[in-house]
């Protein structure tokens, strides 16, 4: 059995010599896990907007636009958290080393992004917290809230990668 460093010796030594490209050869630390929360984060953030669709459906019309415009804010800010993830994937499945560089900057820039538009929605979900008074309605905001700063470590992550 060959030795850790004998074994990355070797990968990157055919990776020199063209037989397997760097980016096919090494996964990034951290990327797996970080795939992995952004896909978790948003299943949990999927199905806390169909519990708010529901809720606009059996609201009274006088409060439906709020609600909307709640909504409509989330789900915004959750595809370019959507976004990321992509990229991320085609980063990590990139079979160059220019494509993934390319991409790796790509990613950081979409994390940065996406990072602003977080603290942007979090900061809306704070005031519509403060005035809101329908237990209902304020349960899912602050759901809403708890899942965009548990996505917002990830997203802060990737947008500090160099």
């Amino acid at each position: 059995m060959k030795s850790p460093r004998r074994l990355r010796l070797s990968v990157i030594v055919l990776a020199w010599a063209g037989c397997v490209s760097i980016a096919d050869a090494l996964e990034r630390r951290g990327d797996a896990d970080n795939m992995e929360d952004l896909r978790r984060r948003a299943t949990a953030a999927a199905a806390i907007h169909r519990d708010f669709l529901a809720l606009i459906d059996a609201a009274p019309r006088k409060e439906k636009f709020e609600l909307y415009r709640t909504y409509n804010e989330s789900t915004g800010t959750w595809v370019q958290v959507g976004f990321l993830r992509e990229t991320l994937d085609a980063s990590i499945a990139a079979t160059s080393w220019t494509v993934e560089l390319k991409l790796r900057t790509d990613l950081r820039d979409q994390a940065r992004y996406a990072l602003w538009e977080v603290d942007q929605s979090i900061a809306y979900l704070d005031a519509r917290i403060a005035e809101e008074k329908r237990p209902r309605t304020l349960r899912l905001v602050k759901a809403l809230r708890s899942a965009l700063l548990n996505v917002r470590a990830t997203v802060t992550r990737l947008a500090a990668e160099p």
